[in-house]
């Protein structure tokens, strides 16, 4: 019972987050990830912001730059989030701008879902908010809680299955953030 009261709250999240992004709709390739994908591409730096972990699943978390084949002397950074369980593995890129929108919301999402997950017996406190549809953010923060179980932490992203990790914080997800926008900001 209590695993399937887990996956119902999972498949509730999952539905709203990632129809945020419209069903169906195909992901957006952003120049940073056509850049990265090409045979060409040229990394000027790279830095292991951090990583979510689990047994069978894991987010590693790596902000970076690549030389703009389009402008010469410029760069477009942001992050790249490579995730992966047992069964499958995906990639998805966040442009700089976006990175930035995130980290506000993440630090905000990290505060509220401690107090939450003190309060709150069953449920999922969100990164996504129905007054963020038209951002169409590539991913979604969930913190799940669930009676007496250990609270678990939801990473739904736009084009990929979710991930739950056990043993992990909103607020390692925030100093994930944290450090990758001050890697930005330092170079």
């Amino acid at each position: 019972m209590v695993f399937l009261t887990k996956v119902s709250l999972i498949g509730v999240f999952a539905t709203i987050s990632l129809g945020q992004s419209g069903p169906n709709q195909a992901e957006t390739i952003h120049p940073l990830q056509s850049t990265l994908q090409r045979a060409d591409a040229q990394v000027a730096w790279s830095y292991a912001a951090g990583r979510l972990q689990t047994i069978d699943r894991g987010a590693v978390f790596t902000v970076l730059a690549v030389k703009d084949p389009e402008r010469v002397g410029h760069q477009l950074r942001g992050l790249r989030i490579v995730a992966s369980s047992h069964d499958w593995n995906g990639t998805v890129y966040i442009e700089e701008p976006e990175l930035r929108l995130l980290q506000q919301k993440v630090e905000i999402w990290a505060k509220g879902a401690e107090r939450f997950g003190q309060t709150v017996a069953n449920g999922i406190y969100s990164t996504g908010c129905p007054e963020d549809e038209h951002l169409h953010l590539p991913l979604a923060f969930g913190y799940v809680t669930h009676g007496q179980s250990a609270p678990q932490l939801l990473v739904d992203f736009v084009g990929i299955a979710p991930l739950l990790f056990s043993g992990q914080s909103p607020l390692d997800v925030a100093a994930i953030f944290a450090r990758a926008t001050s890697e930005l900001d330092s170079r």
